[in-house]
This record gives structure tokens, C-alpha cells and sequence, in this order.
């Protein structure tokens, strides 16, 4: 078991690249996630939020499809404005959760009929973008 001091950055680095985990790496290291995560901020050990262009750049893409990666150097967004984040339902089965959709289409469009700029963050990899969406934004990303 290696001590989790003795960490240098870069194996910090290329573990979250190659997907390990907080809980696995705290496994292997003897610590919990928390004393992973502290050692990640410690060492500016951060993902980087990419961008999908989802309509394949027939036409301009306004809605940004984004996730978190390691195996990056840069952010694909800038970060400047502030808005409302609004939790997705989750991962599941396309056809089997219109009602966990129409929940999180009424709270945007709810947020943005006040003005307010919304994002949606939802693990769902089993469902793809829609040709209207109606949020800003939407964040997928898997556990850390």
C-alpha cells in the first residue's frame, strides 16, 4: 500500500485519466475519498468540462451538451455567468420516463420564463440530446 504523501501529482494525474476513482484510488491508498479529493485540490487535480457538438456542425450548435474529463488541458465553456442548476432525475430507459423529462422541462422553463439562466445536470448516457431542448445547458458526467 502506497501512502497517500508520497502521491506525487502526475500518478494522481494519469489514475484519474486512466477513470480510477476517488474511492479507488483512497482504497489503494489507505485514506477515504475525502483525503483523495483534498490531495486533488492540493495538487490542482481537476476535470475539465468539454463540449458536444450536437448537431455534428451541420448548423450552429446554441445548446451546449457538456462533460467532465481528465484527458483534457483546457475548458471548452467559460464559466461567467451564474445561473440555476437543475439536478436531472438520473440514469434511465428512453420511453419509460416521460414524467422524470416533463419534471425537469417545467423547472427550466419555469426559471427561464423569470429570467433566470438554467443548467441541467443529469446521469443519463442512455439518452441523447433532443432537437429542441429546452435548457441552456445540459452536464453529463459520471461519479468521480
Amino acid at each position: 500500500m502506497i501512502n497517500i504523501l508520497s502521491v506525487i501529482p502526475e500518478l494522481l494525474r494519469q489514475s484519474k485519466q486512466l477513470n480510477f476513482s476517488d474511492h479507488q484510488l483512497a482504497v489503494c491508498l489507505g485514506t477515504n475519498k475525502l483525503g483523495v479529493r483534498s490531495l486533488r485540490e492540493e495538487h490542482s487535480v481537476f476535470p475539465f468540462v468539454k463540449q458536444i457538438d450536437a448537431a455534428a456542425a451541420e448548423f450552429p450548435a446554441f445548446t451546449n451538451y457538456l462533460y467532465t474529463t481528465y484527458n483534457a488541458v483546457e475548458h471548452d465553456v467559460d464559466f461567467q455567468d451564474r445561473g440555476v442548476m437543475v439536478l436531472g432525475s438520473g440514469m434511465y430507459r428512453i420511453r419509460s420516463s416521460v414524467e422524470f423529462d416533463w419534471c425537469t422541462v417545467r423547472a427550466i422553463q419555469t426559471l427561464r420564463n423569470q429570467g433566470l439562466p438554467t443548467v441541467t445536470v443529469n446521469y443519463n448516457p442512455e439518452t441523447g440530446p433532443s432537437p429542441n431542448p429546452p435548457c441552456a445547458s445540459s452536464t453529463c458526467s459520471s461519479p468521480s
